[in-house]
């Protein structure tokens, strides 16, 4: 019975990261706001409201973005819109901690990167960072495109 590692429709999409860098962005611009408020100059308090302003609408938006890609990964992963190789994890490299160099792996014929930077449905997430890739191990996996959409560990 195959042991199912990782599901796009069984995560949440991966929006965490954005939204608490946005957070401290637009903390960062409140600070920026109070600092300037009471001068005569109201350039820097434009400046400080259009951080706020600026930094609160592309966290939204990227949240938006990020959840809107995960749920077409569910869909097609629901929908059968997908390819599966199966077989042993080989040439399996490692990303960097730093995440400037993706994990890379094949499974038969087909070649995978990961990264925590990705910006498409699917598994993102290597191993340095807790993703469920190990070299040598027998896999199933679903994937669209770059997508990977289910991995499963076989016997």
């Amino acid at each position: 019975m195959p042991e199912i590692l990782y599901d796009v429709c069984r995560e949440s999409p991966p929006t965490a990261g954005g939204v608490r860098g946005g957070i401290a962005g637009v903390l960062l611009g409140f600070v920026l706001l109070a600092a300037v408020w009471k001068r005569r100059d109201t350039g820097m308090r434009v400046f400080a409201l259009v951080w706020v302003f600026g930094w609160a609408g592309l966290t939204a938006w990227s949240a938006v973005q990020t959840t809107r890609v995960h749920r077409e990964g569910c869909g097609r992963l629901s929908a059968g819109d997908y390819q599966v190789v199966e077989g042993e994890v080989e040439d399996f490299t490692p990303a960097t901690l730093d995440g400037k160099t993706p994990e890379s792996f094949r499974v038969g014929n087909k070649t995978f990167r990961l990264s925590p930077s990705q910006s498409h449905a699917g598994l993102n997430r290597p191993s340095s960072h807790g993703g469920p890739i190990k070299g040598g191990e027998r896999l199933r996996i679903a994937y669209n495109g770059p997508s990977i959409l289910r991995v499963e560990r076989v016997p």
